[in-house]
């Protein structure tokens, strides 16, 4: 095997839900390198509104390992698995970790929203009017 093999690249871990921190601090203590971005959201509780740091994305920690060292990640209190892209662990560059970094420290409060993306079709009589004339859906 090449030396680029064992070359350490981002990953993303899903955790357990609300141990994204625990599993950042773990992954410190054990040496790895990890990222998990958090932003101020304000939350109100009765009549007082508070500002409090909150996980950026729910479930999940960037952890920049080399794959020798999936088990060490698997073995961490809080850490459900590796996410996977076309049976490939998913890897992000690291530009995407540091544009992430500067757009959280640019913008205080930043929320994600999730959307659901259809397909670009048009549902016509039971036929999709592009690609699979024809076909008929139910």
């Amino acid at each position: 095997m090449s030396a680029a093999n064992f070359e350490k690249r981002w990953h993303v871990l899903s955790t357990k839900p609300g141990m994204e921190r625990k599993v950042a601090e773990t992954l410190e203590k054990k040496k790895i390198e990890s990222y998990c971005p958090f932003t101020l959201n304000g939350r109100s509780w009765s009549e007082r509104r508070r500002t409090a740091p909150a996980v950026l994305f729910k479930g999940m920690v960037f952890a920049k390992v080399s794959p020798e060292a999936y088990e060490t990640l698997l073995s961490v209190d809080g850490v459900i698995n590796i996410i996977f892209w076309l049976s490939e662990p998913a890897i992000v560059n690291q530009e995407e970790i540091d544009t992430i970094r500067k757009f959280i420290a640019e913008y205080d409060k930043v929320t994600l929203e999730k959307i659901t993306c259809r397909p670009e079709r048009a549902r016509t009589h039971r036929k999709w009017s592009a690609g699979n004339v024809g076909r008929q859906y139910r």
